[in-house]
């Protein structure tokens, strides 16, 4: 905890931002870049608290709403993360490692967590094992992409089942807006 509360403590803050000061453009890149190095890093600490959190309390759905309030989440944001949080220390550990060594970004991580969902525990696994490489330097565009990818890859038949499903529910739709436009 008390690593933690460095990276809080308001005079090591000010220090920080009054060297800022000082640096020309490239220090400026190098600082912001490790900076995200070290919010990653911290996002690993984060996950694996929501993941022990929702351990403790059985997985029970009030954990989501309690994370929301306690974080200032919305509700679907902080679900979102508990899910993240189980599938990264459960069934994506190499995509936790990346995250750990700050070459992925807690958005990212999520990004994987949301592609992998559906995939079964084994699945998941083999997917997290071939995106182990792919990941590092990605945007969370790419790594959305490329998770998703790796999951229809990993298991094409279900991937083939969740396209046909999604096919049969597509269906357009118009609603009146508030101020007369469809």
């Amino acid at each position: 905890m008390a690593l933690l509360e460095d990276t809080t403590n308001p005079r090591v803050l000010e220090e920080i931002n009054a060297s800022l000061n000082l640096l020309d453009d490239k220090g400026s890149v190098a600082v912001a870049v490790a900076a995200s190095v070290g919010i990653a890093r911290l996002e690993a600490v984060r996950f694996r608290a929501l993941a022990q959190l929702n351990r403790h309390r059985g997985g029970a759905r009030s954990v989501a709403q309690e994370v929301a309030f306690e974080l200032s989440l919305v509700d679907g944001h902080a679900g979102a993360m508990v899910a993240a949080a189980d599938a990264l220390t459960t069934r994506l550990p190499r995509t936790l490692d990346l995250l750990d060594q700050g070459k992925v970004s807690g958005f990212g991580a999520m990004k994987v967590a949301a592609a992998t969902v559906w995939l079964s525990d084994e699945n998941a696994l083999a997917a997290d094992a071939v995106l182990g490489d792919r990941l590092a330097g990605k945007n969370c565009e790419q790594i959305r992409k490329a998770a998703s990818h790796v999951a229809a890859t990993v298991d094409r038949e279900g991937a083939d089942k969740r396209a046909e499903h999604s096919r049969e529910g597509r269906r357009l739709a118009v609603r009146q807006g508030e101020t007369g436009v469809a």
